[in-house]
């Protein structure tokens, strides 16, 4: 019987830790359990790669052609359209079945559709209750999708929608409160995100379609972004409350990251990304100050190369340390 590769690997870790193992045998014993790439499995990796995107396309394409002839088609052509697609890609999901990736595309498809139903619907019958509802009803409708499909890009795409009802939900919410600061959406947009991944990290060990890598780098990517977006009105302006709570909550992460992705489940890209993003701070912060304190157009030009280079060192010396961290070679892609 095969051994599962996450397990054993993991059991590869603590061989080496214990000095059982030499380093210099991690490679032929990653190779011998499957868990570096074959010829086959890059075969079979491209043909799911070109089957994705012949679907995607193929719907962008119809989804085009809807979008430049939109007003041609009438109110109830426009449901009678998206409704039509929606058809087309759940009769896809069933016909192929929920074992075939063609079926699963579909399915995905399916769910991405839901919106663009509701929305033409709620446009031809001059449906109130505001973008919020219109996306908190498609996040919630799409879940079977989402099951059905068990895709990790199906998952991101319920993410996403997530994501877009609670940009929406502010809105009612900055017109009922006029004191909200303006970066709370993207401190409660990265908090969203962190707790994603702290999902899928719990999900994964046990769902098959979850065991992959570069759907949680994904995730943890955006909310880094979100975080350092958020903290950044502090350093070049007034920042308001969310906005300097960022700055915190930024260094927490970081240090869960080193604890989870460095020490832990080695991930060295989720243990850079907070890094990275602290770098950045750093960098913009050293720049504000050089503009304030030096009040000298001349000045702040000498002064400039010495920051980025600065700021180069800072991320050079990220890379190496990251380079130095790397202790096997059979992390996952």
């Amino acid at each position: 019987m095969t051994p599962e590769p996450e397990l054993t690997l993991a059991r590869l870790h603590a061989l080496r830790r214990e000095g059982v193992l030499p380093t210099d045998a991690i490679g032929p014993a990653v190779r011998w359990i499957g868990g570096q790439r074959t010829p086959a499995s890059w075969r079979a990796w491209l043909w799911a790669v070109c089957l994705s995107l012949g679907v995607v396309f193929t719907f962008g394409s119809l989804a085009y052609y809807a979008v430049v002839n939109w007003e041609v088609f009438g109110p109830w052509g426009q449901v009678g359209l998206a409704v039509a697609l929606q058809a087309v890609a759940t009769g896809l999901a069933l016909r192929a079945g929920s074992e075939q990736l063609l079926g699963r595309l579909g399915a995905m498809a399916a769910g991405c559709l839901i919106g663009p139903v509701l929305l033409v619907l709620s446009a031809v019958t001059d449906a109130e209750g505001g973008w919020w509802l219109l996306f908190g009803t498609w996040w919630v409708l799409m879940v079977p999708s989402v099951l059905a499909a068990r895709l990790p890009a199906a998952a991101l795409a319920w993410l996403v929608v997530l994501d877009l009802g609670v940009i929406a939900g502010f809105e009612p919410l900055f017109r009922a409160l006029r004191d909200l600061p303006d970066t709370l959406p993207g401190l409660v947009l990265a908090a969203v995100h962190v707790l994603a991944l702290l999902v899928w990290e719990a999900l994964a060990p046990r769902v098959s379609w979850m065991q992959v890598r570069w759907a949680p780098r994904t995730i943890g990517a955006a909310g880094v972004c979100l975080l350092t977006m958020t903290a950044l009105p502090t350093l070049f302006w007034e920042g308001d409350v969310a906005s300097v709570v960022a700055i915190p909550v930024l260094l927490a992460v970081v240090l869960a990251a080193q604890v989870r992705y460095w020490r832990g489940s080695r991930d060295l890209l989720l243990a850079g990304l907070p890094l990275l993003a602290v770098v950045v701070l750093v960098a913009s912060g050293g720049l504000r100050l050089v503009i304030e304190i030096l009040d000298d157009t001349l000045l702040v030009m000498a002064v400039t190369p010495v920051i980025v280079a600065v700021l180069l060192a800072l991320t050079v010396g990220l890379l190496v340390w990251l380079r130095a961290a790397r202790e096997w070679p059979g992390e996952a892609p």
